[in-house]
């Protein structure tokens, strides 16, 4: 069904009915403010939509353990490891999904439930202090992790007996160093 009717031999009038809204106090064809705007989202620059990388960023700058080695080599490391799975995501696009894919990986590839634990430590400081410095009102799609075997203890600690007490006693006794002294401590008596 056409919404013209032909006036002349080359004139046509449309007799769709549109409707006009005012914006700043001109008249603009509603239709046309919504294409414009569909068109505006839907571009929605990528350059400013915050990502992992920004993340990392923000928490190597600003967090107060960063100047340390040990510090730095963690959080490159778990950040490689979890940006190698799912590369430069968009702070938005994460779900709780992905920690729990990543913790899956980890658990495969034999690593502990507690190392796994700092890993998920580690990206959900990250995350919440990208959070707090880019005004993102939004909890961490990383929190509240549960991790199968996290705190059994898989090694156990072997009982203190007299005789390690004392072996230990006369070794701080027999070198001289400061730590030294502290056999001395050792009381033999019981």
């Amino acid at each position: 069904m056409t919404h013209e009717i032909q006036i002349a031999q080359s004139t046509y009038l449309s007799t769709q009915i549109k409707k006009r809204i005012s914006v700043g106090g001109i008249d603009v064809d509603e239709d046309f403010v919504k294409e414009l705007l569909i068109k505006y989202l839907r571009q929605g620059d990528a350059n400013d939509r915050p990502t992992l990388s920004n993340a990392f960023d923000i928490y190597m700058a600003e967090d107060t353990s960063a100047h340390r080695r040990k510090f730095k080599l963690n959080a490159n490391q778990y950040f490689n490891r979890f940006s190698a799975m799912y590369g430069d995501l968009c702070l938005d696009e994460l779900k709780h999904w992905h920690i729990t894919q990543y913790r899956d990986a980890m658990l495969a590839q034999g690593l502990h439930p507690n190392s796994i634990r700092k890993h998920n430590n580690i990206l959900n400081a990250m995350i919440n202090m990208a959070f707090k410095h880019l005004d993102i009102h939004r909890l961490s799609p990383f929190r509240g992790l549960q991790i199968r075997g996290e705190g059994e203890n898989t090694r156990p600690i072997p009982p203190i007996t007299p005789e390690k007490i004392a072996k230990v006693k006369s070794f701080l006794i027999r070198h001289n160093t400061p730590a030294s002294l502290m056999g001395v401590l050792f009381d033999d008596r019981r």
